[in-house]
């Protein structure tokens, strides 16, 4: 089942990141894949502006009305920014401050290893974000990691 959860937010981001780009110079939207190994199997980098966000919710939203709770379970007015990351702690407040333009997600587990994963085995991937405040990105990445662990 994490897979399916895993391609279900890969395809929404592969669909955000396709529509909004025709008004976007390339090199905005693909500035953080400098930061993938040239052999990453898959790409895709969104906006963070809140129209971008928006469609991202609305997409989520979409797909937690017709998928089973277990698979997707997503409020119909569900709202990133009020997206609960910690006890009494929302996207917009610690999230947004130090947030760039763009986030990027990519794939980078070896194309022919992803042909004998598990049914619930995630492949390899990472996850990289523009940022406009380093001090406050790290601390909310240490108090996270810390906690997670």
């Amino acid at each position: 089942m994490k897979k399916l959860v895993f391609v279900i937010i890969l395809i929404a981001m592969i669909g955000m990141g396709v529509m909004p780009t025709a008004a976007i110079e390339p090199d905005a939207v693909t500035a953080l894949a400098t930061y993938y190994p040239k052999d990453t199997v898959v790409f895709t980098s969104i906006r963070t502006d809140d129209e971008a966000l928006s469609r991202l919710e609305s997409i989520l939203v979409t797909l937690g009305a017709v998928l089973p709770d277990e698979i997707l379970d997503i409020s119909p007015d569900f709202a990133i920014g009020e997206l609960e990351i910690a006890p009494d702690a929302t996207f917009e407040m610690v999230i947004r401050p130090w947030l760039g333009d763009s986030i990027a997600f990519g794939v980078t587990e070896p194309a022919a290893s992803l042909m004998t994963l598990e049914p619930n085995e995630i492949p390899a991937f990472l996850v990289a974000a523009e940022i406009t405040d380093r001090e406050f990105a790290e601390g909310f990445v240490t108090q996270f990691l810390r906690e997670a662990v």
